[in-house]
């Protein structure tokens, strides 16, 4: 996995259309790259999650899912 994560770091917009099924690109390589670009920064280059992580997920979802608004989860058990 790390290595996957790792060439796709590095990959390059043709390497990338060459590689995915056709189906994902839904017809665009344009605006698949464009997405790919904003995806590939939110990405673990080494597969780990940052310490922040799962308290920016909860705010991401709490923010977003008003049924994880008044939930109150331990992140320590998670």
């Amino acid at each position: 996995m790390v290595r996957a994560l790792k060439c796709l770091q590095t990959a390059t917009g043709s390497e990338l259309i060459n590689t995915v099924p056709e189906s994902y690109l839904l017809g665009d390589c344009a605006v698949y790259l464009d997405a790919w670009q904003h995806v590939k920064e939110a990405m673990s280059p080494d597969d780990l999650m940052p310490a922040d992580g799962p308290a920016t997920s909860l705010k991401t979802l709490q923010a977003f899912d008003p049924n994880m608004q008044s939930k109150t989860i331990d992140l320590s058990k998670t």
